[in-house]
């Protein structure tokens, strides 16, 4: 988990270094970086529905609001503004929802056979 992390806090740091207002070359890096955090947050959010069992829903509006998000950039018109802040809100929904269930769960023990240490 990390990486997972870290390779958030790179893109997010991509997306904050490349101002889309420098001109063509830098807007297509910013978009790239965009492109890849948006599915970056939909593979953990992915994963993080399947360990909760629940919130297919979220991922179903994400994925939604990521494509509209999308057409919105490839036809430089639209609701891109809107897709995006419904994509991330669908993607915090999902992170509240299963921290939550993580914490209600406790943590779980740890076996002695897990042990690396050798006597």
């Amino acid at each position: 988990m990390a990486v997972a992390g870290d390779s958030f806090a790179v893109l997010l740091v991509g997306i904050l270094l490349t101002p889309y207002t420098l001109g063509s070359g830098v807007h297509w890096v910013h978009r790239s970086f965009g492109a890849a955090l948006f599915l970056h947050e939909l593979v953990l959010a992915v994963r993080m529905v399947s360990w909760a069992s629940t919130g297919a829903m979220l991922v179903g509006l994400q994925v939604a609001a990521g494509v509209a998000s999308g057409v919105s950039v490839v036809l430089a018109e639209g609701p891109l503004v809107v897709g995006q802040a419904v994509f991330q809100l669908a993607f915090g929904l999902v992170m509240i929802r299963t921290v939550r269930l993580l914490l209600r769960r406790g943590p779980k023990p740890v076996s002695p056979s897990a042990s690396t240490e050798q006597t």
